[in-house]
């Protein structure tokens, strides 16, 4: 059995660590709801090529359509997450060290993190630097 001393450490760890659920889908959302928004200027992008040529291509119809699903899909799943964090107990409580370990981007870790998660503060890169797989 441990003692209180090391059951009030594993606490204040765990609360160090530990964010909302309602906070961390929120957070996510806004991730999603980004990536909709470059999707939507990438398509912006890509349909301002001179017609004639780009429309010739099967390829390029295929993938101005891939662009297009995927900028739906991710507005989609958006707002899901943002009508769930509003019906969701603010009292829940997640602890997603792990799950951030195998994101590999440091600036989306350190959107997603538990405000004060000192082991993700010291990986994160500086800004300018370049994240590597």
């Amino acid at each position: 059995m441990r003692s209180t001393e090391q059951k009030d450490t594993a606490v204040g760890s765990l609360e160090l660590s530990s964010i909302t659920l309602a906070d961390l889908l929120s957070r996510v959302s806004k991730e999603l709801a980004a990536l909709a928004a470059s999707m939507a200027e990438l398509e912006r992008q890509l349909a301002d090529r001179p017609k004639s040529s780009a429309l010739a291509s099967h390829h390029y119809v295929q993938a101005m359509q891939n662009v297009d699903w995927n900028r739906q899909h991710l507005h989609a799943l958006a707002g899901f997450l943002t009508e769930l964090v509003q019906i969701m107990p603010c009292t829940c409580r997640v602890n997603s060290e792990r799950a951030l370990s195998d994101i590999k981007l440091s600036s989306l870790v350190e959107r997603l993190s538990a405000p004060g998660n000192s082991q993700f503060e010291s990986e994160r890169a500086d800004p300018g630097e370049c994240d590597f797989f």
